[in-house]
């Protein structure tokens, strides 16, 4: 019913007064009545009683119409002080982590879930959860966060003193750089504080980092999202079988992620910082061409339109930085990058154009690329070595050599052949390939042999082009030592199928393209015990690769989620993102899951920490 307006002969009654304010609701004591001291004693939970507070707090966050998971007895009847951090996301945005604590881990992880209040936000819609419980709790009085730290950050969280309710997960520490090449860094750990959600409510004194009282602590975690409920190490999960869907869909995930990183223009996202989402001012013209390839192989093999828009779009970019010079009389073309041409930077250009070529079937850019290869060629001397670099404004050489270039342009140079059939590419290459076995290589121990993948690559290109036991016996001798090398027995579980005693991807990734070629070849001459032991090598280093690429288990604590997934990381400690680092695992990747579809293998077992026995296939 609508009232009437009030009469203009008669004023209206005065407003009634307003109602008295409120008063201000207590503010509970910040003081936790449970901490990590008090957790410190409280007896080890089994993994299934890990495993089921983690689907129950799943089922509670991602599946509220679901049936309730089991609980085990433990579970039910635990009684000991407890920790549980709990970390949710919408694949959006940073994950939003609470610190749950109590006498027994359900009510724990209910109380975790209390502070959450997901509920009361209709706009979040939780895709991704992480379930941290609290095993092992090293108290350390007299911390000093001054100078460098004595272990992994990747695999402890830090928990400062009761009252400042501060606790920070091993995949927090990472994610947010508070800690960075095992120094603290104050300025970083606030900055991420001061953008946590639920907001943690008491001030961190971080002016004084010496002599500090704090927790170090080791978790049992979980993840879970709509589909799977896996465990993890080190904030990822770990792969007892090599799945072939699962190498595609680690395939499909990279070419997005270098798919995204090329601009309107074709520049790439070089460096990539996720813990503040910003993209650094540095760049690399030998990387560019390299995502260029990379890009190029996947649309051949995922058929992805978009992966080859955006190496045509690099590809034009990289006509910017093409210059030509003349060379002992011949016109040829040259990356020009800061008044240096170097043989990679050439030899990069000329695989790219070669692949191309082949894959875009695109002819208009053979002139293009025969200029480059010919200047492989005029870069060569009389013994099969290489001019490695020259300053364009003067025209001569300097600097030191590059261990792999020569490789490269080896491989370069095979490739240029296969889609234009000039003698000259494959006579040089041929040159180049004798004096690296017979000069570089032959004198030196198996011991302190090059990993060169890119000869490898070479070696097999041009055996196929013309055959030789010189090239295919090299190439068996640096496949078997790269084997003898791979971490079989190493120090931390997820180091296992990597290279060296300080693993990174991209070492774990070059040398998985080198053996997937040799592998290709001990398959075609029947050199069945070799190709099984290098499959075994393949099917380990696919696995270490795994875990060095972003999931959403590793995004949701980045600035930008969606960005960083399919990206890989130089290692399991770092976070910066460089182009190559995903370009290098995305080559690898793509040969072994040509491997796995050729050979019709659908699934294949992890080997074991110690195994020499070649995987099983299922």
């Amino acid at each position: 019913m609508l009232l009437a307006a009030p009469s203009l002969a008669q004023p209206a009654d005065p407003p009634d007064p307003a109602p008295p304010a409120p008063a201000p609701k207590p503010q509970p004591d910040p003081t936790r009545e449970l901490w990590f001291e008090d957790a410190r004693y409280s007896p080890a939970l089994s993994d299934e009683t890990v495993r089921s507070i983690a689907a129950h707090i799943r089922q509670k966050l991602l599946l509220p119409d679901a049936s309730p998971p089991l609980l085990t007895r433990q579970a039910k009847d635990d009684f000991y002080p407890r920790i549980v951090i709990v970390s949710v996301s919408d694949g959006i945005h940073r994950a939003r982590v609470v610190t749950g604590s109590a006498r027994g881990v359900l009510k724990a992880a209910n109380d975790a879930l209390t502070q959450l209040r997901i509920k009361e936000d209709e706009k979040f819609e939780p895709r991704w959860v992480k379930v941290d419980v609290a095993s092992t709790i090293l108290l350390q009085e007299h911390a000093d966060l001054t100078g460098i730290l004595d272990y992994e950050r990747s695999l402890f969280g830090l928990a400062f003193s009761r009252r400042t309710g501060v606790a920070l997960s091993s995949e927090e520490l990472v994610g947010s750089d508070a800690i960075l090449q095992q120094a603290f860094d104050k300025v970083k750990l606030e900055s991420y504080l001061a953008h946590r959600e639920p907001a943690v409510p008491y001030k961190l004194d971080l002016e004084n980092l010496e002599d500090v009282y704090l927790f170090r602590f080791s978790t049992q975690s979980w993840f879970g999202d709509g589909d799977e409920l896996v465990p993890l190490y080190r904030g990822h999960r770990m792969w007892q079988v090599l799945k072939e869907e699962e190498v595609l869909a680690s395939c499909v995930s990279a070419c997005r992620y270098l798919t995204k990183a090329v601009s309107d223009r074709g520049q790439l996202a070089y460096l990539y910082q996720p813990t503040d989402g910003k993209v650094l001012d540095q760049y690399d013209w030998v990387a560019h061409f390299g995502a260029i390839t990379a890009l190029l192989e996947a649309h051949d093999t995922l058929e992805d339109a978009d992966a080859l828009a955006a190496a045509k779009r690099a590809l034009e970019l990289g006509k910017e930085v093409t210059g030509s010079w003349t060379k002992n009389g011949v016109r040829v073309a040259c990356v020009i990058d800061r008044d240096r041409v170097a043989l990679d930077a050439n030899a990069m250009a000329t695989l790219a154009l070669a692949t191309y070529v082949r894959i875009a079937a695109d002819k208009t850019a053979l002139d293009r690329l025969r200029l480059f290869a010919e200047a492989l060629v005029q870069a060569q001397n009389e013994d099969g070595t290489f001019v490695h670099y020259e300053k364009y404004s003067e025209n001569r050489a300097f600097g030191e050599e590059s261990d792999t270039a020569p490789g490269l342009a080896v491989y370069a140079l095979t490739q240029a052949h296969r889609v234009d059939p000039n003698p000259r590419w494959l006579d040089a290459a041929e040159k180049a390939a004798r004096h690296l076995i017979a000069v570089r290589d032959k004198p030196v121990d198996d011991a302190k042999l090059s990993h060169d993948h890119w000869l490898m690559l070479g070696l097999a290109s041009l055996n196929e082009s013309r055959p030789a036991a010189l090239y295919s016996d090299h190439l068996l001798r640096i496949a078997r030592v790269i084997r003898q090398a791979q971490n079989r027995s190493p120090q931390y579980t997820d180091w296992l199928g990597s290279y060296f005693h300080l693993p990174n991807s991209t070492g774990t990734a070059v040398r998985n393209e080198g053996l997937c070629a040799a592998y290709a070849m001990m398959r075609k001459t029947d050199r069945q015990q070799e190709a099984t032991a290098t499959l075994e090598a393949i099917v380990l280093g696919a696995a270490y690769q795994f875990t060095c690429q972003t999931g959403p288990v590793e995004a949701m604590y980045f600035a930008d989620p969606l960005r960083c997934l399919g990206a890989v990381k130089e290692g399991h400690s770092a976070t910066l993102m460089r182009i190559d680092y995903t370009q290098q695992h995305l080559a690898a990747m793509l040969r072994v899951y040509r491997i796995l579809k050729d050979e019709k293998i659908d699934a294949i077992r992890v080997p074991k920490a110690g195994s020499r026995t070649g995987g099983t296939l299922d």
